[in-house]
């Protein structure tokens, strides 16, 4: 039986949030999160994808939610639900006039028409949890889209 002297050191756990994510493990979340924003895109829960948008952008009031919800609504209605088939993640980076991670993503996804698209989005991590800079989806115009 083993014993424990004075000066040994009992192991601790870190709290939560106090630990160092590594780069895979941020990566993992943020590949979470970009399925959940598109799952609730799915599911039309407006609120929860506009909850994932950078909280700065949020906070400067550069993003209406009516307007964000109405181009939401409009994209779905012109393409459907946004059918994820590979998700591409980049390097995360430090701005240089935002010290905040960041990476860039790409999104190769087909819309209900099965046609293939790709979002190309800016991902920042703040407070243990990753927000999209994508204020909104736009579409084609008439002339390029089917």
């Amino acid at each position: 039986m083993a014993t424990r002297t004075a000066n040994s050191k009992k192991a601790t756990r870190r709290p939560r949030g106090s630990r160092r994510s590594s780069p895979s493990a941020l990566l993992i979340t943020l590949r979470r999160a970009i399925r959940g924003f598109y799952d609730n895109y799915r599911k039309e829960k407006w609120e929860l994808c506009y909850n994932r948008i950078d909280p700065k952008l949020l906070a400067a009031g550069k993003v209406d939610f009516d307007c964000y919800r109405d181009s939401l609504t409009a994209f779905k209605q012109r393409y459907g639900d946004v059918s994820i088939l590979l998700i591409r993640i980049g390097e995360v980076h430090k701005g240089k006039h935002d010290q905040r991670p960041f990476v860039y993503a790409s999104v190769i996804w087909r819309d209900r028409l099965e046609d293939f698209h790709v979002f190309r989005e800016r991902w920042i991590f703040e407070n243990g949890r990753w927000y999209t800079r994508v204020v909104g989806l736009v579409m084609h115009s008439e002339q390029t889209a089917r």
